[in-house]
């Protein structure tokens, strides 16, 4: 039973989901069966845990009818009803958070019921209501198709031939809604075709896009903003429409739903990604630009969180300009922003790369000691940073000690992709090499470039780079 859909749908509800459902299960309307509510009642009664031996099926039968004799037969009959019962709940739930659905719903029955004069009073609220609100994205479209096509379907059942202008909005917000949506799935496509080398070419694009040039869409910033994402993806040496993009994004801020705005972003910052690992480094700029308007307009937090590695990348980025004081005070400023169970880790970690880039290489060391390795991106990552510490120190035997013992762990480890042991192992020996090099070895620093830049497959290249370069000055 632990393992059953019921107890999966009841261990993500919310307290106040608990509460909610309690009251919908109670009602006649919906149920009329007691053991119905008294399984539910059983299955919460150690919420939010689920004891494994509370939910044992033949314990649960006997709470439930202490009186008959075990049978499974008719547990599942109850737990079916009872699941059936939840869906309908979040159904419910779901339909109260979508009010324009709600509406289609109700216009729906009232053109069933031929309440012609409520049904067009309806359809104007919810229109007024539509065009009140400042979001113009890809449901807005839907929902203005939705409520024309409701209107339609009024109009053929009264046979009213003697106007079409609601035929013709119908259509106008049905082509709005399919060219954006498919220059936005388009967008994805191409994005998926350049990172894993797939082909396909999605239909009708070429000609979508002619369209857009012909009939100027500035007007519809959905439209025009996927639009400019789709150039850009396609025409990656051409930087207008990067710069239209931003242009456009920060224009029409607050027209996009939070998830939307988000969407669009994260092409202009894969756009910067791709320019510094061609070697474009004012990129980096672009891309702090980038993530200081997210933070601005709070696009990056969801429900309240920041992700750990929006944490990390905007840290690591603020430290890479040398924009000390901004990493300070955001490491500070959004380290509560952090669930609490990821924040020690990431929050001492990254005040560990401020020291370093700081040059404070005693207190780096300190800060990662204090780090724990409950997960193995931060062993690796801590002990990346270490390794490069105590280069950087020249603390030569606890240098070598741990490239030794991390390039066995990369190796060892079965939760690290094969992927990740070649990137961390070759950056260990590439480090190995370098630090040879400052020991008087005859290596050349250069050939050794050449050698990592053939696959690129090295951890923090852009700092081994750094180290390479200030190898040939030194040794030449």
């Amino acid at each position: 039973m632990i393992n059953s859909k019921l107890v999966a749908y009841l261990k993500v509800l919310k307290p106040k989901e608990i509460k909610e459902f309690r009251l919908f299960l109670n009602s006649p309307y919906y149920n009329d069966q007691e053991s119905i509510v008294d399984l539910f009642e059983h299955c919460i009664n150690d919420y939010p845990k689920f004891p494994d031996e509370k939910l044992d099926r033949n314990y649960t039968f006997n709470i439930l009818f202490p009186k008959k004799k075990f049978d499974n037969k008719i547990l599942r009959y109850e737990m079916t009803n009872l699941t059936k019962l939840l869906e309908k709940y979040l159904i419910h739930k779901q339909l109260d958070s979508d009010k324009t659905n709600e509406a289609l719903l109700l216009l729906k029955a009232l053109n069933n019921k031929e309440l012609d004069n409520y049904f067009l009073q309806t359809l104007d609220k919810h229109k007024k209501d539509l065009l009140k609100k400042p979001i113009r994205d890809i449901p807005y479209y839907l929902n203005q198709y939705k409520l024309n096509d409701e209107l339609a379907s009024l109009e053929f059942r009264r046979q009213n031939h003697s106007n079409i202008e609601y035929l013709l909005s119908t259509v106008d917000d049905m082509d709005k809604f399919y060219i954006a949506n498919k220059l936005k799935y388009a967008c994805l496509i191409i994005n998926y075709k350049n990172v894993l080398n797939a082909d396909y070419e999605p239909i009708f694009i070429e000609d979508i896009s002619k369209y857009i040039e012909q009939k100027n869409f500035q007007d519809e910033p959905t439209i025009y903003i996927y639009y400019l994402i789709l150039k850009m993806l396609r025409e990656i040496d051409n930087e207008q429409y990067f710069n239209l993009l931003i242009e456009q994004l920060l224009l029409h801020q607050g027209k996009f739903s939070l998830s939307e705005v988000d969407n669009m972003y994260s092409y202009a910052r894969n756009f910067c990604v791709r320019k510094i690992n061609s070697g474009n480094n004012i990129y980096y700029h672009h891309l702090f630009d980038l993530y200081k308007t997210m933070l601005k307009q709070e696009v990056l937090l969801k429900d309240g969180d920041l992700s750990p590695w929006d944490y990390y990348n905007i840290s690591i980025l603020s430290l890479r300009i040398k924009n000390f004081e901004f990493a300070e005070n955001f490491i500070q400023e959004y380290r509560n922003k952090i669930k609490e169970q990821e924040r020690d880790n990431i929050y001492t970690f990254m005040l560990a790369n401020l020291q370093f880039h700081k040059k404070n290489f005693d207190k780096t060391l300190k800060l990662l000691n204090r780090i724990s390795f409950s997960d193995t991106n931060y062993h690796l990552m801590t002990k990346c940073l270490m390794i490069k510490t105590y280069y950087e120190n020249e603390e030569v035997i606890p240098l070598f000690s741990l490239l030794d013992t991390f390039i066995a762990f990369a190796n060892r480890n079965r939760k690290i992709s094969s992927f990740h042991k070649k990137l961390y192992a070759n950056f260990a020996k590439v480090v190995k090499k370098m630090a040879k090099i400052k020991m008087g070895s005859k290596i050349d620093p250069e050939k050794l470039r050449a050698q990592i830049m053939d696959d690129r497959l090295v951890a923090d290249l852009v700092w081994i780079n750094e180290k390479l370069d200030e190898l040939s000055a030194k040794y030449k």
